[in-house]
């Protein structure tokens, strides 16, 4: 249980390396990553590159699925 917790928290996961309006495209220098690893991983930037923002995303705010189309 105690390790799960720090699983999560020394995870790293994409957000925005700049402030995004809604229906950017994405591409690799709008992404940075942060910890804690509670959103996309690592390694799965291929996923969301290339596809647009559903709504504006704050600079260092968290990329989730439900954000791109």
């Amino acid at each position: 249980p105690c390790e799960l917790s720090m699983l999560s928290s020394g995870r790293r996961s994409i957000a925005a390396s700049h402030s995004l309006s809604s229906g950017h495209l994405l591409t690799d220098e709008d992404l940075t990553w942060v910890r804690p690893g509670s959103g996309i991983a690592i390694g799965k930037e291929y996923e969301i590159i290339g596809r647009k923002t559903k709504r504006s995303i704050k600079l260092g705010e968290l990329i989730m699925y439900e954000d791109i189309k």
